[in-house]
């Protein structure tokens, strides 16, 4: 299936993640032009720009976007657009602590809002005005289970992926008219570094070994296995493609039937 993807300008926050990584790959790999590998750090994207600038055909450039900091997300997106149009943003970054409301201090709320929520918020309103005007955009930006499923070990990332919905459904509705579509995606056990090292801290709470902590999550999902970053990777790419025009304002679950709810 050709995803129609050639030509275009991607963006992708969280370049350097497992996820982000994955999403940037799946972009190459289906004919992306120009791809801003957005950063905390600059030197954070080195091992990935390293890997994907030997495509001779790519303009491939690093931009730092420390998402605390209100104002990076509009200069990051001006520092991609220096080198072409963006059509398309996905949001891979953001950290939260996990826990409940009394083991997540202020400092912790601070930076998973900044980050994750307020982060979202600020890229599409950085990258989605030029997208409208030009008349076609896509913006993909990763949430989390917990907005359905409320966890007292997880009511930060709860909070926030509830709200990206929200933004989401919202800003859909606003630009769709303009050929710009917004979803976001609710990935769960995706086995990257960040899982881990929550794999790691189970085994040490639970006196339990890696393969235990991993089969315990297995089991949890109707395939019996995590899910690959790879996989979330080719969904952003198909919900940025001109195939999935029609999908705006969706939450889509990619879970391996992790999920219990129907809805």
């Amino acid at each position: 299936m050709d995803l129609g993807l050639a030509g275009k300008g991607a963006f992708v926050a969280g370049a350097d993640g497992g996820i982000g990584s994955a999403v940037c790959r799946a972009f190459v790999r289906e004919g992306v032009e120009r791809l801003t590998l957005s950063v905390m750090k600059r030197s954070d994207g080195d091992q990935i720009f390293e890997e994907l600038g030997q495509n001779k055909d790519l303009s491939l450039q690093v931009v730092e976007c420390n998402l605390e900091d209100p104002t990076a997300p509009e200069r990051a997106v001006a520092e991609g657009e220096a080198h072409g149009p963006i059509d398309i943003v996905a949001m891979c970054a953001g950290a939260f602590p996990m826990g409940g409301l009394w083991d997540v201090d202020e400092d912790g709320w601070a930076l998973g809002l900044n980050t994750k929520l307020l982060g979202s918020a600020r890229l599409i309103r950085a990258a989605v005005p030029a997208m409208a005007e030009r008349g076609w955009g896509r913006v993909v930006i990763i949430a989390g289970l917990r907005g359905r499923l409320p966890s007292n070990a997880a009511v930060l990332g709860g909070v926030i992926n509830v709200g990206i919905a929200n933004l989401v459904s919202a800003v859909a509705k606003e630009v769709g008219s303009n050929g710009v579509t917004v979803n976001s995606i609710d990935p769960a056990h995706v086995r990257t570094p960040r899982w881990d090292t929550r794999i790691a801290a189970m085994c040490d709470s639970e006196g339990i070994s890696d393969q235990e902590a991993v089969d315990r999550i297995r089991k949890s999902a109707a395939v019996k296995r995590m899910t690959a970053p790879d996989e979330v990777a080719d969904l952003i790419a198909f919900l940025a493609s001109e195939r999935a025009g029609m999908i705006t304002g969706s939450s889509i679950v990619i879970d391996g039937g992790s999920y219990p709810g129907l809805y």
